[in-house]
């Protein structure tokens, strides 16, 4: 990608191409990736998927759900709350509402791989 083109932030992983698309990611190329109903996509090439392994066991699902469950990232939530505090504008009583419930409405439409 040159410095002249727009940034693509998801890439074809057969080719590189950028990928675009809303359910359905497809690069110039035709190669197509649909979103899983758990919102996100799964780039691991079809060749892959037939291997004994394709994708994430049950016991690294339930280490990811752990993990996140823990909390580790709850130093970043806070940053960023103290961030918007002392650098935001005053916002209403429901802006924290208003702002979990775009937060999530976004990962639902944008997120690639699982979480």
């Amino acid at each position: 990608m040159s410095k002249n083109e727009p940034f693509a932030p998801w890439q074809c992983p057969l080719c590189g191409e950028k990928l675009t698309g809303d359910s359905t990611l497809k690069c110039t190329k035709g190669h197509c990736f649909d979103r899983a109903k758990e919102g996100y996509w799964h780039l691991l090439p079809v060749q892959s998927m037939r291997t004994k392994a394709p994708g994430d066991s049950k016991e690294m699902v339930a280490a990811r759900r752990a993990f996140l469950n823990a909390g580790y990232y709850g130093i970043f939530g806070k940053a960023v709350g103290e961030l918007c505090t002392e650098y935001g504008q005053p916002a209403s009583p429901e802006a924290a509402l208003q702002l979990l419930v775009n937060k999530i409405s976004f990962l639902g439409n944008h997120s690639v791989g699982t979480f």
